[in-house]
Formats: C-alpha cells, sequence, structure tokens
C-alpha cells in the first residue's frame, strides 16, 4: 500500500479531513505563504501515515473527538491561529508522543495510560503545538526543504510531495531521535505558559514528561521548569478534569 492510500486510511480512522484542500487552511496569506505551509502540510501528512501504518490508529470515534476537543483548546489560544491542528491516538503500549509538520501531532496509548488528568494530557499537546508553530527543525524554503538538518531541493514543482519512499525513511529517522536539547528545553517552556493561559492547573504540568525523560539528567530537567515556573509567577490554580480524562483513559482498553 502506498504512501497516497495510508494517509486516506489514516484519515478514515480519526474522521478527518486530511484530504482538504491545505490551502484553505490560510486563505488570506499571500501566496508565498500558502506555498509554504502547503509543503509542511503535505510532509507532515506523508509521516503521519507511515505512523498509522507502524502502530495503527486508536479507532473509538468518542475518545478521538475528546483528545481532538482538548487538542483544539489548547491550540485556540496558541499565536498562529491559521493553521488546523490535528490529535490521533496511536495504538500501542509504547511511550510515544510526536509533533509533525503541518499541524498533526500523535501521543500514543501507552503514554496516555501513565497520565493522571487531564490537565496532564493538554501539557504534552501543548509541547507539540509549540514545536510545530515555533517550525523547530524544520525549514521551508523556495527550493528546498529542510528537516532535521536533511536539505532536500526541488527540481520541479512537484518535488515537494516526496514521493521517494527513502527519504520519507530519512525524515522520520530524523524525527526518532527527537528535538534538540535547546528546542525541547524552549518548547517546555513555552508550553507551561500556554496550557496555564489556556485554564489548566500547572501543578500537574512538569510531572507529566517524566514519562518521556527517564535519564539521569531527568531531575535537572524537572528542577530548571519548576524554577521557570516560580519566576513566571504561574499559579498552581485551574483545572484538571480529574473525571472525564478517567472515562476517557478507561475508554482506551475496553474490558
Amino acid at each position: 500500500m502506498n504512501l497516497k492510500k495510508l494517509a486516506f486510511v489514516f484519515c478514515a480512522l480519526l474522521s478527518i479531513s486530511l484530504y482538504s484542500d491545505p490551502k484553505k487552511v490560510d486563505k488570506e496569506s499571500v501566496p508565498a505563504q500558502e506555498t509554504e505551509q502547503l509543503k509542511e502540510i503535505v510532509l507532515g501528512r506523508k509521516i503521519a501515515a507511515f505512523y498509522a501504518k507502524k502502530y495503527g490508529v486508536h479507532r473509538n470515534p468518542e475518545n478521538t473527538r475528546y483528545l481532538q476537543s482538548v487538542g483544539n483548546r489548547v491550540s485556540e489560544n496558541s499565536s498562529i491561529k491559521n493553521l488546523i491542528f490535528y490529535f490521533g491516538i496511536l495504538d500501542t503500549n509504547e511511550i510515544l508522543l510526536r509533533a509533525l509538520p503541518g499541524g498533526y501531532v500523535f501521543i500514543s496509548k501507552g503514554l496516555i495510560s501513565k497520565l493522571s488528568n487531564e490537565a496532564q494530557l493538554a501539557y504534552l499537546l501543548a509541547t507539540c503545538i509549540v514545536h510545530i508553530n515555533m517550525n523547530h527543525s524544520l525549514k521551508v524554503e523556495e527550493n528546498s526543504i529542510k528537516y532535521f538538518g536533511i536539505l532536500f531541493p526541488f527540481k520541479k514543482k512537484q518535488d515537494y510531495f516526496l514521493e521517494n519512499d527513502k527519504s520519507i525513511q530519512k525524515l522520520i529517522s530524523k524525527l526518532e531521535k527527537g528535538f534538540p536539547q535547546e528546542e525541547e528545553k524552549e518548547a517546555q517552556e513555552a508550553s507551561i505558559l500556554l496550557a496555564s493561559s489556556t485554564g489548566y492547573n500547572s501543578k500537574f504540568f512538569i510531572s507529566a514528561l517524566k514519562h518521556l525523560h527517564k535519564g539521569k539528567d531527568w531531575n535537572q530537567k524537572q528542577s530548571t521548569l519548576e524554577e521557570y515556573k516560580k519566576k513566571q509567577g504561574i499559579p498552581e490554580t485551574g483545572d484538571e478534569f480529574a473525571s472525564d480524562f478517567e472515562y476517557f483513559q478507561k475508554g482506551l482498553n475496553p474490558e
């Protein structure tokens, strides 16, 4: 099955229109901006199709709607208003969180099972939204695209669709290694502001990251983020929506 068909499967599973006209995302932008955004959306769509094939996508539409609603609540409070975000649940117990170009975000059932409430979920989704908003490790230019340090020149207009499976694999292998440390820190700090300004209780944010950072440096990272939160004067008030999240969490693994 080729990547175009996989993208269609991904669309059906998430009940969202991945194949709607990408140019409609930003109707008022100038042509150059539209072209850049189109490249990002097409690239993200193809990488999303890869993950959908590798892990499968959780099929329960009620759970997908819940995740999308949490993601929408956070993304609508972000600085970028002309990009539609799509949130999907990977059907695996591995601990995975992926921010893809063009507004595609994946979180795994395994990671969701480790969380305690909606505030933690919202914060993790916020880190992905910030990565995408800041174009971390992705640079689109008129005649090329640079993704995690790999430069792909365009010999013709259609090249930015990256039909070559080997090219996609190279991009994904870089993505699996994660964002550079400085960009990771930048996104985690900005996400504290974003999620708390959306109305979630910041008390629960940083502990959600421990499932993604189990190395020896976790204590230092945690201390640094707590100090940042303190300096920003962010209160530990707001919602956690524990009961709503518990219902969602149980729905991922019905008995």
